[in-house]
Parts: C-alpha cells; structure tokens; sequence
C-alpha cells in the first residue's frame, strides 16, 4: 500500500538562524550555533549578551538542518543556545507528523535534494526546496512503528561509526604511548631529513586530459585517501596510458603518496599504498616517495605525519595561491623525522595489523548496515514492509558502547571473578582513584585466569561494572562509562605489547590433524603469575 504524499510545508515550518556579525561575538552569554558545532560540540562556539528574537532560540530535542556547505539533519541535545544563519530550525506539527519518524523522514529528504543542491563551490538548499518536497504520510501509528524500525538499524549505524573512531584514536594513543610526543622527543630519538630516509627521490604523478579516463590502468587520485592508507582500490577511476608512462608513475605496495597541491586543510595528507596485484598509477597532483625500509616503516611515518608536528612543517612551507596551496619535493625532502629503533616500529606495526583485522571487520559491517537501512527505508516509505510485528510503543535502547577489542569464542567461563575490594570506597567516584582500582582489578584478572587462559574482555567488564554496582549507591557514578572502557583497552594494548598477553585465532576446524584457523582474534594470557 502506497502512502499519500504531503507537502513538508503541510506539516513543518522551517526558520533560517539569525545573521549574527563578528562584533555580536563575545566570550559569555548564549552560545550561538554554527554548522562546524552540529556535529562535534567539541568545537568552540561563538557566544552573544545581545537580544535575539525569541524564534531563534533552539532549546533541547529542537529539530535542525545545516542548508549550506555540510547538508544534514541534526537534533540539537546541548543547551540553549541561538541558531547562526545557514542552519534551519524546523517547528513540526506532532498531531499530523511523529518527530522520529518525520526527522528520518528529513534525512531522507536530504540525500534527495542533496542531489540537486544549487551553487557551483558551496553547495546549499533553500527554504522552497523543502517546503515543495513532496513526503509518504502514512497514518501515526505506522509512522511511529517505521522510525521504530529504522531507529534501531541507525543506532547500531551510529554504534559502529564510534567503534570505529575510538580504534583510531586507540592507535594514536599507542603511539604516543610507544614513541612519545615527536614535538618534545622526550625519548631523545634521533632526528633527520626525510631525504636522507628514501630509497629514491620523490616524483611527481601524472596528468592526462579528461579525455583520456573511461578505461585502461587505474589511477589513484586525491579523493582516494585521507591520511591513512590508498582505499577502494577497486573502484578507482582509469585512463589509457603508455607503457613508458607506465613505468614511471607506478606504484607499488608500501609507496608514500602526498597530496601536493590542494586546500590549506588537506595539503600534505599522506596515503600509503597497501598491498596490490595489479597495474596503478598516480596522477599530477600528488607526489611519490619510495622509503629506507631498514631505517623506517611506512606505517610508523603514516601515524607521524599525522601528528601535528609534521602537519606544522607542511603549513610553514606551504605556497599560498586562490582557493588552494601546494608543497613541492624540496619542502618534502627537508620535513624533520624522529626516528626510533627500526625494532620497536616493527612492533608497533604489529600491533596496528591487529587493530587493522578488527577495522575491517567492523567497516564490513558498517557497510552492510548501510545497506540494510537504505533498503528498509525505500520500502517503508514506499509502503512495502509488512508492520503488523513492529511494537507500537517505541522503547528507547540504552546501548552499551562496546570495548573495541576481540571478543569471547563463545566457551563458557568456570572461574568466578572475584575481585577486590578497595581500601577505601569513599573516593571511588573520583576518576584518579577508579583508574588506579581498574587496573589492580586488571592484574588480579590475569592471576585468577592463569598462564594459557582466554583473556575474556567481556567477563571482565561485566565482573568490574557488577563490582562497581555493589560499592556505590549512586547509578549514575557506579557505571564504567566510556573513560573506563578506553581505560581497559589502553591497558590491554599495553599488555600486548609488553608480552602479558598474546594474540591468536579461533581454530575453525582441524581436518587430518592440520589446524585450520578463522578471522576471530583471541585474547591469550601468558603471565606467568
């Protein structure tokens, strides 16, 4: 059954923020949302004493959608604070229109108009747009068993693109943890140019006429990475070239790709090539390297030119043009490196090969859950799913972030975790005292396990959280929270690398005696005592 369609004029209003100027700004008052606070709160906010009209006044659970440059559909879940223009805030009418339904409704509007957005450099969509959008009005009860629905696929969406970031962010960690801070080296590696580090010297990519791209050799170009490693190799663009083109701007498996010429934000950005069976070149603007790999690791410089240290050298020789910037191979050859024992990066790149296994496996997932939800939200707003088994009350999930390590083959756990008590209980709530108490928690852990035991993450955290539960009254301070998830994983990327634990697979099968092995890592203890 097909729904009616309704104008979202029929059932919204959209208000364009207040056009605040540089002399509103001060450092109290009201904070005033701009597009870049939307999505991360983190950054700063500009804040206003002045009268602003009530109507720009976005309050808790407000529904908002950034028009220009970022195109999205936000809930504002900060306090109250004004709406800077290029931002709509959307009143809705909750007797025609469920808010969860109507703003997956948005979402999808979005991606529709997205399609068509006016202006050649910053993309934008006006007022009318959305107000003439046509959108399925089904009757309320069904709109709320859709966004049910479809509610649970984007929160394990939204789980997933958080595991993710919190992986990366754990890698960073480690190698601060490992290296130190390259800025002030208190670890004293030695430093040199990155020229006396290179196999050979840098070479620019190749440029072709549009012409020439529809088939041939795969090119990577600038969209293809992002400081980090080449990705979807399998979806690169391709161009006809010549066999000595070829040869002169192939790549290869552990090359340096730069980004030589872009924005001032994206200038420098590094790909590594990963590894490949197949002919790619690289195009004009971009830079190739080639490294000592006895003296440096790709993927050690790959996390180094990350950190700002190397970031701050890219901006100080950077040639400043309209709209763009660029470096050139001498800027490049004469960026200072810290360079550790070629032994200790190896470990690290182990441990990033690790972290790697599980990236993938939750980008796969990423992926599918993508898909699914896009397939689920074409038939429900098509009117193609069967709701009659959607509950129509719409409970809230509390979600637990999970810990971004492997997790339990499934074998049942015998031992009990007994954990011990602390000392004193009274400050548990501060977090310097409930770090201290988790990591000893940590070690009793290993000792109760014994030497050759599965390191069961999940047993733990349950074991710490029902222990925390018992020792303090308070709800809300009795729980792990994220601080004390990346507490845990810290440490166990810790014990990896000091040799406390190992890492292995889980055995699929073990046909004639040969042991075959899955794609599960496995947390083993080795600590003797």
């Amino acid at each position: 059954m097909r729904y009616p369609q309704t104008a979202i004029s029929e059932v919204a209003k959209f208000v364009n923020g207040f056009p605040f100027k540089p002399s509103d700004w001060c450092s109290t008052g009201y904070k005033i949302i701009r597009i870049q606070n939307l999505s991360d709160h983190s950054k700063p906010f500009n804040r206003t004493q002045n009268e602003v009209p009530a109507r720009y006044l976005v309050k808790r659970g407000d529904i908002l959608v950034s028009w220009s440059a970022t195109i999205d559909v936000f809930e504002w879940d900060d306090e109250d604070a004004y709406l800077n223009q290029h931002i709509f805030k959307v009143d809705y009418n909750p007797h025609k229109v469920d808010k969860q339904y109507f703003k997956l409704s948005l979402k999808n509007t979005v991606r529709e108009l997205g399609k068509f957005a006016h202006g050649s450099t910053m993309k934008h969509v006006v007022k009318g747009d959305f107000d003439n959008h046509q959108i399925p009005l089904p009757p309320l009860d069904d709109q709320v068993r859709i966004a049910t629905l479809l509610s649970k696929v984007e929160n394990l969406i939204s789980r997933r693109r958080k595991q993710l970031k919190q992986l990366d962010e754990l890698l960073k960690s480690v190698f601060l943890e490992m290296f130190g801070d390259p800025v002030r080296n208190e670890k004293g590696w030695e430093k040199k140019t990155l020229l006396e580090y290179l196999k050979d010297q840098p070479n620019n990519g190749l440029y072709k006429p549009q012409s020439a791209y529809g088939s041939g050799t795969k090119i990577i170009r600038i969209d293809s990475f992002y400081d980090g490693y080449v990705q979807k190799i399998e979806k690169l663009k391709q161009v006809q070239i010549s066999d000595s083109e070829y040869q002169r701007f192939c790549i290869k498996s552990g090359d340096i790709l730069i980004n030589r010429v872009n924005s001032i934000e994206y200038l420098g950005k590094i790909g590594v090539v990963p590894q490949i069976n197949e002919h790619i070149v690289y195009e004009s603007n971009i830079m190739r390297f080639r490294l000592d790999n006895d003296h440096i690791s790709p993927v050690y410089l790959m996390f180094l030119w990350r950190h700002p240290y190397i970031k701050l050298q890219i901006l100080s020789r950077a040639k400043k043009a309209v709209n763009q910037a660029s470096i050139n191979q001498k800027d490049v050859l004469s960026f200072v490196v810290t360079i550790p024992p070629i032994d200790l990066q190896n470990k690290f790149v182990q441990i990033v090969a690790v972290a790697e296994g599980i990236t993938r496996h939750f980008q796969q997932s990423l992926t599918e859950l993508e898909n699914l939800y896009n397939a689920l939200s074409q038939k429900a707003f098509n009117g193609e799913l069967d709701l009659s088994r959607v509950p129509l009350e719409r409970k809230e999930e509390l979600i637990q972030e999970q810990v971004m390590l492997p997790v339990s083959t499934g074998e049942e756990n015998t031992k009990t975790i007994n954990l011990p008590d602390p000392d004193d209980a009274s400050d548990l709530a501060k977090s310097e005292v409930r770090k201290e108490l988790i990591e000893k928690w940590l070690d009793a852990y290993l000792v109760l396990l014994g030497s050759g035991s599965e390191f069961v993450l999940e047993d733990f955290v349950d074991a710490a959280q029902q222990k925390l539960s018992s020792l303090l009254e308070d709800d809300e301070s009795s729980r792990l929270g994220l601080n004390g998830y990346d507490q845990i994983k810290d440490w166990v990327f810790k014990a990896i690398e000091q040799g406390k634990i190992s890492l292995t697979r889980n055995i699929v099968s073990e046909p004639n005696e040969e042991v075959v092995y899955g794609n599960q890592i496995i947390l083993i203890n080795v600590n003797q005592e």
